[in-house]
């Protein structure tokens, strides 16, 4: 269990915390040593370093934490969020924890294959 919860923005709690900035919403829910980061929108050039702040701050301020993001409500990522989910994933291992990715479109899997960030990041598919 963590002993502070994971906060960011006004999260009181454990209760969720969301950021919006244009054309992509976080939603950040904690739970016991893992925490669910569902993203929507499209995840490019604007929003993918806003994306990655909200990881990294997440990240580094606990060890061992497992960080789901989940992108089931994602339909579009270039190379901009690429870099925040493997900066992310970087930060994750390096404080002993993990980064995965959850549920992510057809148009995202396929990015994601091309590049090879699918045998870096564990990713899961709907169930």
């Amino acid at each position: 269990m963590i002993d502070d919860p994971p906060t960011s923005g006004d999260q009181r709690h454990g209760q969720p915390t969301s950021f919006s900035p244009p054309e992509l919403s976080v939603r950040i829910s904690p739970s016991d040593r893992q925490v669910v980061v569902a993203v929507s929108g499209e995840v490019d050039a604007h929003t993918g370093p806003m994306l990655q702040e909200q990881l990294n701050e997440l990240i580094a301020a606990h060890d061992n934490l497992s960080v789901v993001v989940d992108f089931g409500s994602v339909g579009f990522i270039d190379s901009s969020g690429l870099a925040a989910l493997v900066s992310a994933h970087k930060l994750a291992t390096a404080k002993g924890g993990a980064l995965s990715l959850s549920q992510p479109s057809r148009q995202v899997r396929k990015v994601l294959e091309i590049t090879g960030l699918d045998r870096v990041v564990h990713v899961t598919d709907a169930s």
